[in-house]
């Protein structure tokens, strides 16, 4: 079994089994689409990177709603899925808030993914429906359209260490449509050592404005030196297609919080 995370997010991973004889049949597309606030008013953009594989049982992987994890954290961005993937056309099209751009295909990475090229960002209206075109090749990834509700802004409330024994309340601006997830990650150094992060706690909530990180992991993140802790919150929307019974694509959008800076 092989986990890779997909994108920079706080608690979902591709899964895939790893059976070297067995040639791959499945096909699987992810893209996914990050908003970045543009200046300091209330402006958004969307930054997109997506990338087609063949491989057999590779999926996404979410944490149980209601519940917290504990993991390795290291401040490197993780990778792109190494899984061989597949050509999906020249180009993809996007269309959100009355705007159409183009992700072009690039194969720096040694595997073929799609960025925007001409642009950093793609203005838009978070909760704007984003419309995904994928071309298709013969031999590579079938044509399809693909569309997904953009993730809307919200604010995390302040989120305070907890005397010893008790949970820690997390409350944050629910969900103005159904559909969502909230993730939050609250991050911290394990051996007060040093100020860097080096584990994380990975919560999964229904995106109803409030969630509860249990008091075993709560006293973990609250003891640990006031430096090296820190929380990421992310809204995520997804939109999964089946096209055939090997044949799936999956179109994401995420909101974080605190927002990343972009430009245009």
């Amino acid at each position: 079994m092989r986990l890779l995370r997909f994108a920079p997010v706080v608690a979902i991973l591709l899964v895939g089994c790893i059976e070297p004889l067995k040639p791959s049949r499945e096909r699987t597309g992810f893209i996914s689409a990050t908003t970045v606030a543009l200046g300091a008013g209330p402006s958004y953009g969307l930054t997109f990177v997506g990338a087609f594989y063949r491989w057999d049982d590779l999926e996404l992987q979410f944490q149980a709603l209601e519940s917290c994890a504990g993991f390795f954290y290291s401040p490197t961005p993780p990778p792109l899925a190494t899984f061989p993937t597949l050509d999906a056309g020249a180009r993809l099209i996007t269309q959100v808030s009355g705007r159409q751009d183009t992700l072009f295909k690039s194969t720096a990475l040694l595997i073929e993914t799609y960025h925007l090229t001409s642009v950093n960002s793609v203005p838009h209206t978070p909760g704007d429906t984003l419309t995904l075109t994928i071309p298709g090749t013969v031999t590579g990834f079938p044509p399809q359209t693909v569309r997904v509700r953009t993730s809307e802004p919200f604010v995390l409330g302040p989120v305070d260490p907890s005397a010893p024994g008790d949970p820690i309340a997390l409350t944050w601006t629910p969900a103005p449509a159904p559909g969502s997830t909230m993730l939050v990650s609250l991050r911290y150094n394990s051996v007060g050592t040093t100020d860097v992060p080096d584990t994380e706690l990975r919560c999964a909530f229904t995106d109803d404005g409030s969630g509860t990180v249990i008091p075993s992991f709560a006293g973990a993140w609250s003891a640990a030196a006031a430096a090296s802790r820190s929380v990421i919150a992310q809204r995520v929307r997804y939109t999964r297609v089946e096209m055939d019974a090997l044949t799936k694509v999956i179109l994401l959008s995420f909101f974080d919080w605190p927002t990343p800076s972009g430009t245009p």
